[in-house]
């Protein structure tokens, strides 16, 4: 479920902050967490502070053509 909604975001977005619950968790266990969520949804994990990571993917050039609704203009001259 979470790595779910973390696809979604990085769909949208290139950066995402995500925040683990505080109980039960040692620094260990989010460093394992974060690098788990990294690796499944092809991103890079930049930074962890206490429990909360950072995550980055680059969006791609199609999937920001969709969302802003422009299309690419090649050049036929060539």
């Amino acid at each position: 479920m979470l790595i779910q909604q973390v696809r979604v975001q990085l769909g949208s977005r290139e950066l995402v902050k995500v925040k683990l619950q505080k109980s039960a968790l040692t620094r260990s266990e989010t460093e394992n967490i974060a690098e788990k969520i990294s690796k499944a949804t092809d991103s890079t994990l930049i930074d962890i502070i206490g429990h909360t990571f950072t995550l980055y993917k680059k969006k791609s050039e199609s999937s920001e053509m969709a969302r802003t609704g422009l299309k690419r203009i090649t050049d036929r001259s060539r």
